[in-house]
C-alpha cells in the first residue's frame, strides 16, 4: 500500500515539474520570437550584415511615414486671419505637404485677404507651382505624345485649351514641337480674378482652382474700375493709347511718344474702354490712380500676356 502511493506521490509530481518547464518555453516564445525563415536566416549569412545606419534609416523611414499617416487634415480657419494661413501653410510645406499647402493657399487667395498676406502668399506659392508644372500627376494633366502633322494650334483646339497655356505648361519659349514629344495638357484655359481691396491680379488654373501665379496692380481712383465680369476681347503688343486731351478731345499716342502711358501690352475687355495693360509709372502700384482699368507693372504684364488667351474671362471683386 505504501509502494503504491509512493509512486502515485512521484507521477504527481513529475507531471506539475512537466506543466511549470511547459510554461516557460510558451512565456519564452512570446518574448524572443525565432526567425520566421531558416533559410532567410541561413542566407543572409552569407550576405553583408545590416549596419546600424541601415537599421537606423529604415527606422526614420517608419516615423516619416507615421508622421504622413497621422498628419490631420488643415483645420477650418478664418481666412481674414493671414497670420494663420502662413503659418499653416509653412507647416505643411516643412512636413512635405507642398500640395497641400498649394490647395489650403489656393483657397484662401478666393477670400478677403489684405495686400500684405497676399504678397507673402506669392512668396510661397509660385516656387511651388513653378516646381510642379512638370509633375503631370500633381497638376492632373493629361500626357499627350505628338503625332506627325500636329501643332500647338491643333492640340489646344483638341483639348478645348489655349496655344499659351500648352507654352505655360510644358515651359515653352516658342511653338515648336516634335514628333513623340509628349506634352502635358489640361482642358479649359486659366482665369482671372482682380480683388480691388487688396489690388491683386490672381490667375488660376481651370479645372481644380488652384493658384497659377499673381501680380499686385494699380485700380481706377474713385472707384472708377467697375465690380464685374468682362471678357478678354484682344491681345496687342506695343499699343498704341487711346485717350482725351485736356479739351476732351479723343487722340491717339502712338507706342513710343513720351505721353504714352499704358505700357507694353493691352488686354482689351471691349467694354467702356477697360483692359488690363503696363504702366510709365510703376509707383502706382498697389494705389487708387488709373482711370478704371487694371495697371501692371511692365515685366507684370509681359508675363500675364504669355499665360492668358483671348476668350479667358475676368472677375473683378470687392468685399464690403
Amino acid at each position: 500500500m505504501k509502494g503504491h502511493t509512493v509512486k502515485y506521490i512521484l507521477l504527481i509530481t513529475f507531471i506539475f515539474l512537466l506543466s511549470c518547464d511547459s510554461n516557460k518555453t510558451t512565456n519564452n516564445a512570446s518574448t524572443t520570437p525565432e526567425p520566421q525563415n531558416k533559410i532567410t536566416a541561413e542566407t543572409s549569412q552569407n550576405n553583408t550584415q545590416q549596419s546600424p545606419a541601415h537599421i537606423e534609416t529604415n527606422t526614420k523611414q517608419t516615423e516619416d511615414i507615421e508622421q504622413q499617416t497621422n498628419t490631420t487634415e488643415p483645420q477650418q480657419i478664418k481666412f481674414e486671419d493671414g497670420n494663420s494661413i502662413l503659418a499653416q501653410a509653412q507647416q505643411l510645406i516643412e512636413n512635405g505637404e507642398k500640395i497641400k499647402a498649394w490647395q489650403l493657399l489656393s483657397q484662401a487667395s478666393k477670400t478677403n485677404i489684405d495686400n500684405k498676406t497676399r504678397k507673402q502668399m506669392k512668396k510661397i506659392l509660385d516656387p511651388i507651382v513653378l516646381e510642379n508644372i512638370t509633375k503631370a500627376d500633381n497638376i492632373q494633366a493629361t500626357i499627350y505624345k505628338v503625332e506627325r502633322g500636329d501643332n500647338l494650334t491643333k492640340i489646344a483646339k483638341k483639348y478645348n485649351t489655349s496655344v499659351e497655356f500648352l507654352r505655360f505648361l510644358n515651359k515653352k519659349k516658342n511653338d515648336n514641337i516634335r514628333i513623340a514629344e509628349k506634352l502635358r495638357v489640361i482642358s479649359g484655359i486659366p482665369y482671372i480674378e482682380i480683388y480691388k481691396n487688396s489690388f491683386f491680379l490672381t490667375v488660376y488654373f481651370p479645372h481644380n482652382h488652384l493658384y497659377c501665379t499673381s501680380y499686385e496692380v494699380c485700380l481706377g481712383a474713385d472707384g472708377k474700375t467697375p465690380t464685374d465680369e468682362f471678357i478678354i476681347h484682344e491681345k496687342i503688343k506695343n499699343p498704341d493709347w487711346y485717350t482725351e486731351d485736356a479739351s476732351g478731345n479723343k487722340i491717339r499716342i502712338k507706342f513710343g511718344d513720351p505721353r504714352h502711358a499704358i505700357g507694353t501690352r493691352w488686354l482689351d475687355f471691349q467694354d467702356q474702354g477697360l483692359g488690363i495693360h503696363g504702366t510709365n509709372d510703376p509707383s502706382s502700384i498697389g494705389k487708387n490712380l488709373s482711370h478704371g482699368c487694371t495697371r501692371l507693372r511692365n515685366e507684370d504684364v509681359e508675363q500675364l500676356f504669355e499665360l492668358v488667351s483671348r476668350n479667358t474671362k475676368v472677375s473683378i471683386k470687392e468685399w464690403k
